[in-house]
């Protein structure tokens, strides 16, 4: 925790607002101007040819009905209730926010999400629904900042996929986001506005590897760096989403949690968001339910008694290419392997080999994009019996093609080595709200 940044950020709200129904009426009478990134200081004008105002950095109010998953986290507040962070509809009983947007040594904790209205000044675009429970990711403080909301009733609104998958191929350095949140507006989170905000910007680090305040419990790709130059997130928008723009749609890549230890300002240098692909098994086992995701290739698991051989085929299900090679990068430990230029992968079970679990890997690679590839582990189950006189790992049970050279692949033998920060919710321990 950078207690110094998060209590400065917290000071300069408290100081501003006082209660938090007034600071947003007074906000809401500034609120002419758009082109303002999300949490951040509105962008500068600078006139085109004609002499007419263009933005050059920075945001605006999102359109009616463009983020339809993002939700207002509402707490009980003694003025009603007030959104004080964001959240993402990624299951229609489940809302992801950001851990310190549900922390039980900082009640009230929310009660209710407003999910898929534009503007907290319209709440009849989207729908008011209570929370049953809240789960917090161990240790969220100082590992991965979430929160699982888990709503008393289904939302009608369709939940946006994480970033699983083919995604996690193309979050990488530079790529394009989206930031969405009800956060501040400007650079010393004192503004706010009633109207969902926008912002794109990019990936600065993926991995979240060098920038400053990185949780090393995190890594690796459990958190990653984006924004800066006046984009950023700010108090308001924690727990809300960072989407990755992909040719297949915007996808939830990071959930808003906190300014780079380095930071200047309370916002405006970018900051640093979790990345819930490290913890999609978390999230699905207290969720109760598998939540939207985008898909990685599979493929079904290979059983074969020992000194005989099986084979399986990888469904690669990319969103975005249909033309990939395929590489035995990790041999079973117990047999030999082949895998064809169509996917079809098939094992040879040493004979000594005692029943039990094998695994092996390939890797699957975007022949028109050759950085997008993704590993996968196929498991291989060895069973008891009687094997044949030999096993030919040639002879799939399905016919099919050669390797990419139009002869067939070749095998790899038996026995090779296998491989204090400024919390982005809008409230802080003194705040005279609380």
């Amino acid at each position: 925790m950078r207690a110094f940044s998060a209590v400065l950020a917290c000071s300069l709200v408290a100081a501003a607002t006082g209660a938090r129904a007034d600071t947003r009426a007074a906000a809401s009478a500034e609120a002419g101007q758009a082109g303002r990134a999300t949490g951040a200081a509105p962008a500068e004008a600078a006139p085109d040819g004609d002499g007419a105002p263009v933005q050059v950095i920075g945001g605006s109010a999102a359109k009616a009905g463009a983020w339809p998953d993002v939700a207002a986290i509402l707490f009980p507040l003694a003025s009603g209730e007030q959104a004080e962070c964001t959240g993402t509809l990624i299951a229609p009983t489940v809302v992801l926010t950001a851990g310190h947007c549900y922390d039980p040594l900082l009640p009230p904790l929310p009660d209710h999400v407003l999910i898929g209205a534009s503007s907290l000044a319209r709440p009849d675009e989207g729908e008011t629904i209570a929370i049953r429970t809240g789960h917090v990711y161990p240790n969220a403080g100082t590992t991965e900042d979430l929160a699982v909301l888990v709503l008393a009733k289904a939302s009608s609104r369709p939940p946006r996929k994480l970033a699983t998958g083919w995604a996690r191929a193309d979050l990488v350095n530079g790529a394009q986001v989206a930031l969405v949140g009800f956060g501040a507006i400007d650079a010393d989170a004192t503004r706010f506005v009633d109207e969902l905000q926008v912002a794109t910007s990019t990936v600065t680090d993926a991995d979240c590897a060098v920038s400053s305040g990185c949780n090393a419990a995190a890594r690796p790709s459990g958190e990653l760096g984006a924004g800066g130059m006046g984009i950023d997130t700010c108090p308001g928008d924690s727990g809300g989403p960072l989407y990755l723009l992909t040719g297949y749609g915007p996808v939830l890549a990071g959930v808003t949690s906190r300014s780079y230890d380095d930071a200047q300002r309370p916002c405006s240098d970018g900051g640093i968001y979790v990345r819930p692909d490290k913890v999609i098994d978390w999230i699905d086992q207290v969720a109760g339910v598998r939540v939207a995701q985008l898909a990685a290739p599979t493929a079904d698991r290979i059983s074969a008694v020992h000194g005989d051989g099986g084979d399986t085929r990888i469904a690669v299900n990319d969103p975005a290419s249909d033309d990939h090679t395929f590489e035995l990068t990790t041999p079973p430990a117990h047999g030999t392997a082949l895998v064809r230029s169509d996917g079809a992968v098939r094992v040879c079970v040493d004979p000594s080999a005692s029943p039990g679990d094998d695994q092996l890997t390939v890797t699957i690679t975007d022949r028109t994009h050759p950085l997008r590839s993704l590993a996968l582990a196929i498991a291989i189950t060895i069973e008891d019996g009687t094997p044949p006189a030999r096993c030919d790992v040639t002879a799939f049970s399905e016919a099919g093609c050669c390797d990419a050279r139009g002869h067939a692949g070749s095998t790899i033998p038996l026995a090779l080595a296998v491989l204090g920060m400024i919390r982005r919710r809008r409230r802080c321990p003194a705040s005279p709200a609380r």
